[in-house]
C-alpha cells in the first residue's frame, strides 16, 4: 500500500504534460515543406483516422493501403492551408479552423444551437462534404485523391470524437 502512496505522490510532484487532439508534434504539426509529403506528421487525429481504416474489412479498405500517405494528408487539409504542391494533393488545403468545426450549442446548453429551423452542426456538413468529394474522386478511379477526401472527413470526425 505504501508503494501505491509514493506513486502516486511521484505523479502528484511531477505530472507530465498531456495534450487532447494534436495534429503532430510540437514544432512539427502540419506538412508545410516538401519533404513532408511521403511520411506526415503522426499524432492523434492520424490515429483515429487509422483506427477508422481497423474498422474496415481486408476487402473494404484495400484500395486505400495503398494511398494511405494520401489519406493521412488529408487528415491534415482541415487544419492546414499549406500542404506543399509536391505532395500531389487535390489542394493545398483548407484551413478553415476560424470557420468552426465542430458543432454549435444553444446558450443555455440545452443542445445544438438552432438558426431558423436548422441545427448548427459544422462538423456534419464538412464530413458530408468531403465524403461526396471522395465518392466523385473514387468513381472517376482518382484513388489517390479520394484518400485525401477520407482523410479530411476523418478529421472533422475525430474532431467530434
Amino acid at each position: 500500500m505504501n508503494v501505491i502512496f509514493f506513486i502516486f505522490l511521484l505523479f502528484l510532484c511531477f505530472p507530465m504534460q498531456a495534450t487532447a487532439w494534436s495534429n503532430g508534434p510540437a514544432g512539427n504539426a502540419q506538412t508545410n515543406l516538401p519533404e513532408g509529403c511521403t511520411q506526415p506528421p503522426y499524432a492523434t487525429h492520424d490515429y483515429v483516422a487509422d483506427y477508422g481504416l481497423m474498422l474496415l474489412s481486408a476487402g473494404e479498405c484495400d484500395w486505400l493501403m495503398p494511398h494511405r500517405v494520401m489519406y493521412l494528408l488529408g487528415k491534415e487539409a482541415p487544419d492546414n492551408d499549406d500542404i506543399p504542391i509536391e505532395c500531389n494533393s487535390p489542394n493545398t488545403g483548407y484551413d478553415d479552423r476560424r470557420k468552426g468545426q465542430s458543432v454549435e450549442w444553444a446558450a443555455d446548453g440545452s443542445g445544438f444551437a438552432v438558426v431558423g429551423e436548422k441545427l448548427i452542426d459544422r462538423a456534419a456538413v464538412r464530413v458530408h462534404e468531403e465524403y461526396s468529394k471522395a465518392v466523385t474522386a473514387y468513381q472517376r478511379g482518382n484513388l489517390s485523391d479520394a484518400a485525401f477526401y477520407l482523410g479530411a472527413m476523418a478529421h472533422y470526425i475525430a474532431d467530434v470524437s
